[in-house]
């Protein structure tokens, strides 16, 4: 018998279905994932966004599967290899690091070695090429089964836990937001148009509502995590035992809170409006009443907006195709960042929250505003087209460059509109306390965490040399308004730390003076970004006398 009579005969049936089985393996393979990305962030199928958004993936699956179907042995390799390192990608937190390494690697030694792993895995794939399709097929096809019958994990959000109140005739109603990169009043750019009228318009708004406005405060740190944890434990910058820790809920969770422990202590119910990027709630403490949970970044936020549906899409689109296991909470390019759009429906839970409990409620908030992206029109409104969404750079590089001065000052327009939504909705907020008789007695702290952080250069370590003035004031430069029962509004030019301000208003605690301006220089990766170092706060005298030469030689420009 020779070769040719060996080889399997398949029938017309059998190979129309092989056909089929092929053509269609990707589509479900590309549909679970989908389905299970959108279940995630419980994203109902039936709105027109998600139909939208389905049929790409549908017609990028088809095309694969006729791929193969027609050349099995060649196509059919390389599509089950890409659709083994998607999932991979999805589902194994730190693979995406992984091919970064075998494409780059960290030195030329491990660069190597990747590569020679990775060649040693497709070279057994290869061989077994025959094999590939069929078994992804199978593969797939229960993923996608199991994707439709069990029940998915999903991000969190809701109530964490609710208590029931204790307080019934407790201490005056306490209010404390935190908006997430307000640069303060002094830091905001001179040479940036508009920024005179932005500048008046706050202090109008603080003035009218009866805030003590702190314009030259700053944070001795520009991230989140590090700038809270110290400013709520009554320090410059956080040491091993305040520092933020991992958390199954969040990107960061609070170690410690002598914060909200001495508002507990002080008679107050303390209910918390947080997001999934920091956690203040960290294992339900009993001090607390209640944790109400928002997304920091997630396609749920887009479900009741007024946005078009097409629009929607591409954000559910480009959200699925960057999302890894290790940034599930952040699933979008820092272009799309979607944060802010939580602070409208944040704010209405709290003024309900206050007026069904008057007295001795503490409220805590963390808003992602006026954090890019910059989403807003002036009025609130959110911008209908999201090509013109702006994040707070262009690019990261290795240099740390991550804006020209033109891509700066392009991004600080947009931040200013967002700026100006924060206060339609503040003043919307307030006069909603006002009409239910809190304001009056109300203590209120407004602050943020940083500034702006639209500057040319990342305060990373190894970029000492580069940063300039106004790079310290873009990252570090941040509001702090206090507004207390029967305190006359004022402001104050004084360059103080809001860990310094806050230390010494709320916990009747003095900082070491001697490190008061200090600014910490920390990359987003301390293994690997090196050490924190410590510049000084450049003093705002001789800013304004810089803002001030500049803005004379524009004018004698003018003239010319």
């Amino acid at each position: 018998m020779n070769d040719a009579s060996r080889k399997t005969v398949r029938s017309p049936k059998s190979r129309a279905a092989r056909f089929v089985l092929y053509l269609f393996m990707p589509v479900f393979a590309l549909l679970a994932l989908f389905l299970a990305f959108t279940q995630y962030h419980h994203y109902e199928p039936w709105r027109p966004e998600f139909v939208l958004a389905v049929l790409p993936i549908i017609g990028v699956g088809l095309c694969l599967g006729l791929m193969v179907a027609i050349w099995p042995r060649t196509a059919g390799f390389v599509v089950c290899v890409f659709l083994l390192n998607f999932y991979l990608m999805m589902q194994l937190p730190g693979y995406d690091l992984i091919l970064v390494q075998v494409v780059f690697g960290s030195s030329l030694l491990s660069g190597i070695a990747a590569g020679i792993a990775a060649a040693g895995i497709l070279v057994a794939l290869w061989t077994q090429r025959d094999k590939l399709p069929p078994i992804a097929a199978g593969v797939f096809g229960t993923v996608f089964v199991s994707v439709l019958v069990l029940p998915p994990d999903r991000v969190l959000i809701g109530n964490q836990f609710e208590r029931a109140g204790d307080s019934i005739l407790g201490p005056p109603t306490l209010v404390h937001i935190v908006l997430d990169e307000h640069v303060g009043i002094e830091g905001i750019p001179a040479d940036i148009a508009g920024s005179q009228q932005l500048r008046d318009d706050l202090l109008d708004f603080y003035r009218r509502y009866g805030f003590s406005l702190y314009g030259g405060a700053f944070s001795h740190s520009s991230q989140t995590q590090y700038s809270l944890a110290a400013m709520f434990n009554g320090q410059a910058f956080p040491d091993s035992d305040t520092a933020t820790k991992p958390s199954p809920r969040a990107t960061h969770a609070l170690d410690r809170n002598r914060w909200f422990d001495r508002l507990a202590d002080q008679g107050y119910d303390v209910r918390v409006y947080r997001n999934d990027w920091l956690d203040f709630c960290p294992d339900d403490p009993p001090n607390l009443k209640s944790c109400e949970v928002s997304p920091a970044n997630s396609v749920l936020l887009l479900r009741d907006v007024e946005l078009p549906a097409l629009q929607k899409a591409k954000l559910i689109l480009f959200g699925f195709w960057t999302s890894t296991a290790t940034r599930l909470r952040y699933p979008l390019n820092p272009e799309y960042r979607l944060g802010a759009i939580a602070m409208k429906e944040g704010l209405s839970k709290m003024a309900l929250d206050l007026k069904q409990n008057p007295r001795g409620t503490a409220v805590f908030a963390h808003f992602l505003m006026p954090h890019y992206s910059y989403v807003y029109d002036p009025s609130c409104n959110l911008k209908q087209e999201i090509s013109t969404w702006q994040s707070r750079y262009i690019a990261y590089s290795t240099t740390g460059m991550v804006n020209t001065p033109d891509s700066r000052r392009e991004r600080y327009q947009a931040y200013f509109d967002q700026v100006r939504c924060v206060y339609e909705l503040l003043a919307g907020f307030f006069d909603e306390l006002k009409q239910a008789g809190l304001y009056d007695d109300a203590t209120i702290i407004v602050h943020g965490d940083h500034g702006s952080r639209i500057g040319i250069y990342d305060p990373w370590p190894q970029n000492r040399s580069l940063l300039t003035e106004d790079d310290l004031f873009d990252y570090y430069s941040t509001l702090y308004a206090v507004k207390r029962p029967g305190v006359e509004p004022s402001y104050s030019r004084e360059q103080r730390s809001i860990q310094a301000l806050f230390s010494e208003q709320f916990f009747g605690e003095v900082l070491d003076q001697s490190a008061d301006r200090d600014l910490y220089l920390r990359g987003y990766d301390p293994s690997s970004d090196g050490p924190v170092m410590v510049v000084s706060m450049p003093d705002l005298r001789s800013r304004l006398e810089h803002l001030s030469r500049l803005a004379a030689e524009d004018l004698e420009t003018g003239l010319q």
